[in-house]
C-alpha cells in the first residue's frame, strides 16, 4: 500500500481518511490520483471546492473531502500539529486518525484503534463485551501495550494482523503469530463423548474438564497462556454460553 511506504503526515492524513469506510482495493488508486493532483498540504488548501469534490467522485461520504480540504487550510494556517491533542483540533480528525499520524508519522507512542484491533485484543483477551464497552477497552490495551520506539510499525502490525489474518469470518489461526502463546480464542474446546473421557491434549499444554450442559467438555491452551482462574473462568463462560460446540471448535 502507498501509504505504508512514507513518513509524510499529510499523506498518511489523506490516505486514513479515505480509508474510512471504503475497502484498501478502492483506495489505492483514488489514493494515487489525489497526491498526484494536490501533492502537499499547500495545494489542497489552495483548492476549490469543486475540485475536492470532483477528485473524491466515486468515493462516496463526500463529508470526508470536504473536511480534508477544511482541515487543510487550518494546517497552512497554523502549521502541523506536532501531538495528538493538536490533531484533534484538525476539522474531521478524531482519535484514530490522530492516532494514525502521530504514532505512524512520528512514532509517538500513541494508541490507535480500529475494527481490526479490537478484534484482534477481544480474541487475545477472551472479551466478550461489545459496543462502547469493546471500544474502551481495547483502546485502554493498545494504550497499554504500544511500542515506545516504534509505535507506528507496532500499529500498523497490528491492523494488518486484523485485516488479514485475524479476520471476521474464517480467520487464518494457524498463520497468527500470537496463536501458540497468548491467544485465548485459540484455546481448544473438544465435547467428550460420555462413554469415553480420555483426551490427550498436546505436549506442554494445560486441559481441565468440566460437565456443562450435561456434557463433557474438556478444554486445552498452550501452557504459555496463565493457568490463573481467570482464564479458566473465561474458557468455560465462552464455551457454556455457546451450546451448538461440535466436536471440536476455536472460540
Amino acid at each position: 500500500m502507498p501509504w505504508r511506504r512514507t513518513k509524510d503526515a499529510y499523506a498518511i492524513w489523506v490516505s486514513e481518511v479515505m480509508l474510512q469506510q471504503t475497502q484498501v482495493s478502492v483506495v489505492i488508486p483514488y489514493f494515487e490520483r489525489w497526491m498526484a493532483r494536490f501533492p502537499s498540504v499547500g495545494s489542497l488548501a489552495a483548492a476549490s471546492e469543486e475540485d475536492v469534490l470532483q477528485l473524491w467522485q466515486g468515493l462516496g461520504y463526500y463529508r470526508r473531502a470536504k473536511s480534508l480540504l477544511a482541515g487543510a487550510k487550518v494546517v497552512v494556517e497554523q502549521g502541523f500539529p506536532t501531538e495528538v491533542g493538536g490533531w484533534r483540533k484538525v476539522p474531521g480528525v478524531g482519535d484514530y486518525t490522530a492516532g494514525a499520524i502521530c504514532s505512524i508519522a512520528y512514532d509517538l507512542p500513541v494508541p490507535l484503534v480500529d475494527g481490526n484491533v479490537e478484534r484482534v485484543y477481544a480474541r487475545l483477551n477472551g472479551d466478550r463485551s461489545s459496543g462502547s464497552d469493546l471500544s474502551k477497552a481495547a483502546w485502554n490495551w493498545a494504550e497499554q501495550n504500544v511500542s515506545e520506539s516504534a509505535a507506528g510499525d507496532w500499529n500498523q502490525a497490528l491492523m494488518e494482523l486484523g485485516a488479514t489474518v485475524c479476520t471476521p469470518r474464517d480467520p487464518s489461526c494457524s498463520a497468527c503469530p500470537l496463536r501458540l502463546s497468548r491467544c485465548l480464542a485459540s484455546v481448544s474446546v473438544i465435547r467428550i463423548n460420555n462413554q469415553s473421557r480420555n483426551l490427550v491434549c498436546p505436549r506442554g499444554w494445560w486441559c481441565i474438564r468440566s460437565a456443562i450442559n450435561r456434557s463433557w467438555i474438556a478444554i486445552c491452551w498452550p501452557g504459555t497462556i496463565s493457568r490463573s482462574r481467570t482464564t479458566i473462568r473465561r474458557a468455560v463462560t465462552t464455551i457454556s454460553s455457546r451450546p451448538g460446540v461440535a466436536r471440536s471448535a476455536q472460540f
